[in-house]
């Protein structure tokens, strides 16, 4: 229940975080909090944490914002309409031996960072990554390989950069003419 109702002049009246949280189940929870403004403005948020013991945590955050205020030229009504998702999931060390996986996502559109939030932090932020990161070793082999995805997004420019997977496959030096005899004895083919 918010504390108290907002004014804005862009807005107008408003509650601010009207929501509600519920747990759903033993391993999540679900907060979903809602702004409202009597001159047609809204904004949804949908905020969600996860953990299993010894598995995984993470969470989980989507919004979508609808805000409407006065145009420029005082003709009317401007539109606009942003997301945002941010995810964010990391692996115990003790889930699985080999694999390892992890990842870190925050994007947006329409500036809705700095339109929708109220600290500086969002205002003066103005770039976004994202990270996702998977690794395997192979037992009783000397190799490794490893995928990497990430996202760059800059919201003054609206420039963003996706660098598609990169796949590192990793081998210890292998000899495969070798024998297994004195290495005193090695042939310069063996070396």
């Amino acid at each position: 229940i918010p504390r108290d109702y907002e004014y804005s002049d862009q807005l107008g009246f408003g509650l601010r975080n009207i929501g509600y949280y519920t747990a759903l189940g033993e391993h999540m929870d679900l907060k979903a909090t809602f702004d409202i403004y009597l001159r047609g403005t809204f904004a949804t948020y949908l905020q969600s944490n996860y953990r299993k013991r010894y598995k995984y945590n993470g969470n989980f955050a989507l919004s979508y914002s609808n805000r409407k205020t006065e145009s420029s030229l005082g003709t009317g009504f401007d539109r606009n309409k942003s997301f945002s998702i941010r995810w964010s999931h990391s692996q115990d060390a003790k889930a699985h031996p080999y694999n390892q996986f992890s990842g870190s996502v925050n994007i947006q559109t329409n500036d809705f960072q700095r339109t929708n939030q109220n600290n500086a932090n969002s205002v003066l932020n103005g770039q976004l990554s994202s990270n996702i990161s998977f690794s395997r070793r192979f037992p009783d082999k000397p190799m490794s390989l490893s995928v990497f995805l990430s996202h760059s997004q800059n919201t003054s420019t609206r420039k963003v950069t996706i660098n598609f997977p990169t796949v590192n496959f990793q081998t210890q030096t292998l000899f495969p003419f070798k024998k297994k005899n004195d290495p005193s004895k090695d042939k310069w083919f063996e070396k």
